[in-house]
């Protein structure tokens, strides 16, 4: 939350926290942050889900690995850690119950090194998760991607 603050968001004018959504079984949803995109339509809604919930486990276990052959078994198992995320967030089809959905979800991964270790560990990864309609994003990305589509907010 603090990304989008210092990207000049204001809750609950610009975005969302943990506003619960209904799928069309009445199964609730609750995702971390639906940021309103500006549109040139004043009529026209654009939201994007963004995701923040990875666990970082297997992470750290690889980082506190002893041996190198613990390093590569905990580094697989943050490969399949993410991957078994984008995997959950697929199947909750975000883009069909969010009202104004872009048709993605940006995954926040919140440590920086982990994202790396993933996405340059695994080449495939990056769109692995696209093919799902999940856009991998870390802090860096976050800040990086968001202020160009709010620049129309002060106008």
């Amino acid at each position: 939350e603090t990304i989008l603050e210092n990207s000049g968001l204001i809750k609950g004018q610009h975005y969302e926290s943990q506003q619960s959504v209904k799928t069309e079984d009445n199964q609730r949803l609750i995702p971390d942050f639906i940021v309103h995109l500006p549109s040139s339509n004043s009529e026209e809604v654009n939201n994007i889900v963004i995701d923040s919930k990875l666990s970082l486990v297997a992470y750290e276990r690889y980082f506190n690995s002893q041996t190198e052959e613990e390093k590569e078994t905990n580094l697989q198992d943050h490969i399949k850690s993410v991957k078994n995320h984008i995997d959950e967030l697929a199947n909750k089809k975000y883009e069909n119950v969010v009202n104004g959905s872009i048709g993605f979800v940006m995954m926040f991964i919140p440590v920086e090194p982990a994202y790396l270790l993933a996405v340059q560990s695994d080449n495939s990864l990056w769109e692995y998760a696209y093919n799902k309609k999940i856009v991998l994003i870390s802090a860096s990305k976050t800040k990086k991607s968001l202020p160009p589509s709010f620049e129309s907010y002060d106008e």
